[in-house]
C-alpha cells in the first residue's frame, strides 16, 4: 500500500493517475475510484463498494444492501486477484475500514494507492510508503502557467514579468497556477495588471473552495487554531505559539498535530517553527473577513491597517467581536487613541503612536502584547488585572520610562524591553514573577537599578548587556537554579553578589567589557555546568 498526501490541488490525483495509466495493464484487474470523499457524501459507501467490484469483476448488476455485506463480498471476490486500485481523496476512517480494507483482502502482487489530505489516515492504515508531492520549481511553474494561459511553454513578450508575478503568488501550487492561467487567458495587459493588483487580498473562488474542504472537515477547536495560525502565527516559534494557544484552552498540541496531518500546516525541518502555504493562509483570512464583510468590529481578528483604524475610531458603546489585532505598519494616527476593545487577547502594533494605552482599556483578557518601536512612555497607571498575560515586548520603544506594576500578572513568561533607552526603573514586582522565563533589558542605557531581590524561580535567561549605568546586581535567592544564561557584559558592576552560588544551573556567564569589575566570587569557579565564561575587556579585574 502506498499513500500520497498533501493539500488540495497539490497534484496527488495527477500523480496517482499517471501511475495507474502506466501500470494498470500489468494487473489482472484495476480500478480508479475518483474523489471518494465527494462520492461518499453524495451517494454513500455502498455505491462505492459496488463501483469497485464492478470495475474489477466486469459485472454490472452486483447486488447487496449493506456496507458489511459489501465488505464480505470484496474480501471473497478479490482475495485471489492481483489488482491495482487507486482510492482518490479518502478523508474518513469509515472509508478506510469498509472500502480500502486490509492487504489480505487482495491477492499476491496487488498494489493499493490512496490519496488523501490527511496524513493521519495513512498512519492509521499502516501503509508501506508515504509520499508528499513537492511544490513546483519556478521554472516548472512558469512553463505550466504559460501552457495553460498561452497554449505554449514560451511566454510572449510584454507578459513575462507579470507571469513571473503570478507564479510567485502561486508558490509552486499546480492548481493555483492552472486556475490563474485560465482566468488570464486572452486578457490584455491592463486587464492583467488589474487582476494582479487584487490577488493579495482576494483569493480566486475556485482555490478558496478547494482549500475550504479541508477547513470544513476540522472540529471547532481545530478551526479556531487554524484561524489563529492564518492570521497571526504563521512562521512563528512553535513553543511560543503553543504557550499562547494553551492559554486559550485550545489543546494546541493535539490541534496543531491535526492541522499538520491534514496538510493545512507544516512543521519546519528543525521542528522549531510552524508555517502554512500563503494560499492556505489567504483562505483562512478570507474566512475571517466573511464573518462580517463590511463591518470590521464584528470580525474576530484584525490585521489590516484600515480595518484596525476603523475600529479604533468607533465609540465605546459599539459591540465588538474582535479579540486580536496585529499591525506591523503604523496606522496614521498621531493622537487621540481613546478606546481598545476589552476582549482583546493579542495585540501586535509595531510603531504604536501614542504615549500610553487608552485609559479605559482593561487588559484582563490580554495574552500577548507586542509594541516595538512605539512612542509609549508609560503603558498604564496603577495596577491592572493581567490574569492571562504571558508575553510582553516593547523593544526599542525609546520613550518608555518605567515598566508597569506586574504584581497581578501571575502567568507572565517573557518580558522583552531591549533598546528602551529612556527606561530608568524596573518595577519591583518583576523580581518576584514566578513563571517568568526571559527578562531582556539589553541596551537599556538609562537603567540604573533593578528590583531589590530576584526570586524568579522559572527564569532561564537574564539579559542586561549594555546597561551601562547598572552598578549593582541584586541578590539571587535560592530557588533560581533554572537560570541558564546571565548576560552582564557592558554593565558598570564592580562585584558579583556572593549569592551567585545559588545559580547552580548556569551554563553561560558573560562579563565581557565590565570595565569596573575588580573581582569574582569563588563560587563562579565551582559551577558544575558552566560551559561559556566571558571576561575579556575587564581592565580592572584582579586589582583588589
Amino acid at each position: 500500500m502506498i499513500g500520497i498526501y498533501g493539500t488540495g490541488g497539490i497534484g496527488k490525483t495527477t500523480i496517482a493517475r499517471v501511475v495507474y495509466d502506466s501500470f494498470s495493464n500489468q494487473f489482472e484487474a484495476s480500478s480508479f475510484l475518483h474523489d471518494v470523499r465527494e462520492t461518499y457524501e453524495r451517494q454513500g459507501l455502498v455505491y462505492l463498494q459496488k463501483k469497485l467490484l464492478s470495475d474489477i469483476l466486469m459485472e454490472r448488476n452486483i447486488r447487496f444492501e449493506s456496507e458489511d455485506a459489501g465488505v464480505r463480498l470484496i474480501k471473497r471476490r478479490l482475495c485471489n486477484k492481483k489488482v491495482l486500485l487507486v482510492f482518490d481523496d479518502v478523508n474518513d476512517r469509515v472509508q478506510l475500514h469498509s472500502l480500502v480494507g486490509e492487504r489480505r483482502w487482495y491477492g499476491p502482487g496487488s498494489r493499493i494507492i490512496i490519496t488523501t489530505r490527511n496524513q493521519g489516515l495513512l498512519m492509521t492504515l499502516g501503509v508501506n510508503e508515504i509520499y508528499s508531492p513537492a511544490e513546483m520549481s519556478n521554472d516548472e511553474a512558469l512553463r505550466l502557467f504559460s501552457s495553460t494561459c498561452f497554449g505554449s511553454e514560451h511566454t510572449p513578450e510584454g507578459y513575462k514579468e507579470m507571469s513571473k508575478h503570478v507564479v510567485s503568488y502561486a508558490r509552486g501550487h499546480p492548481l493555483a497556477i492552472k486556475v490563474l492561467g485560465s482566468h488570464l487567458v486572452g486578457g490584455s495587459i491592463p486587464a492583467w495588471k488589474s487582476c494582479l493588483d487584487g490577488l493579495e487580498n482576494n483569493i480566486p473562488t475556485e482555490l478558496f473552495q478547494v482549500f475550504q474542504i479541508s477547513y470544513d472537515g476540522l472540529g471547532e477547536t481545530e478551526k479556531e487554531i487554524f484561524l489563529h495560525m492564518a492570521c497571526f502565527f504563521n512562521g512563528e516559534d512553535r513553543n511560543r505559539t503553543v504557550d499562547i494557544l494553551d492559554t486559550l484552552e485550545l489543546c494546541p498540541e493535539i490541534g496543531l498535530r491535526i492541522l499538520v496531518d491534514k496538510s493545512l500546516l507544516n512543521l519546519s525541518l528543525d521542528k522549531n517553527s510552524l508555517w502554512m502555504h500563503p494560499l492556505v493562509q489567504q483562505m483562512g483570512r478570507e474566512i475571517v473577513c466573511r464573518e462580517s464583510p463590511k463591518w470590521p468590529p464584528r470580525r474576530s481578528r484584525l490585521w489590516l491597517p484600515e480595518d484596525i483604524d476603523a475600529v479604533l475610531n468607533i465609540g465605546t458603546k459599539t459591540t465588538f467581536k474582535t479579540t486580536s489585532i496585529v499591525l506591523n505598519l503604523p496606522v496614521q494616527k498621531k493622537h487621540g487613541l481613546t478606546h481598545f476593545p476589552n476582549r482583546l487577547r493579542f495585540v501586535e502594533w509595531n510603531g504604536y503612536p501614542s504615549k500610553s494605552l487608552p485609559p479605559n482599556f482593561e487588559p484582563g483578557e490580554l495574552v500577548k502584547l507586542t509594541m516595538c518601536h512605539s512612542n509609549i512612555e508609560l503603558l498604564w497607571k496603577g495596577v491592572k488585572q493581567l490574569n492571562n498575560l504571558k508575553f510582553i515586548k516593547l523593544s526599542h520603544s525609546r520613550n518608555l520610562i518605567s515598566t508597569p506594576d506586574f504584581s497581578k500578572a501571575p502567568w507572565l513568561k517573557r518580558i522583552d524591553f531591549e533598546g528602551c533607552t529612556s527606561l530608568v526603573e524596573v518595577h519591583p514586582s518583576v523580581g518576584v514573577l514566578k513563571r517568568l522565563t526571559l527578562l531582556n533589558l539589553k541596551d537599556c542605557t538609562s537603567l540604573k537599578s533593578l528590583p531589590p531581590k530576584l526570586e524568579m524561580k522559572s527564569l532561564e535567561i537574564l539579559i542586561l548587556s549594555g546597561c551601562s549605568k547598572v552598578k549593582e546586581i541584586p541578590e539571587f535567592l535560592k530557588d533560581m537554579e533554572r537560570l541558564r544564561e546571565l548576560h552582564l557584559n557592558g554593565t558598570a558592576i564592580k562585584y558579583l553578589p556572593s549569592s551567585i552560588e545559588h545559580l547552580t544551573g548556569l551554563t553561560l556567564l558573560n562579563l565581557s567589557h565590565c570595565e569596573n569589575l575588580v573581582g569574582l566570587p569563588r563560587a563562579v569557579f565551582r559551577m558544575e555546568y558552566l560551559k561559556e565564561f566571558y571576561v575579556f575587556g575587564c581592565s580592572k579585574l584582579g586589582e583588589e
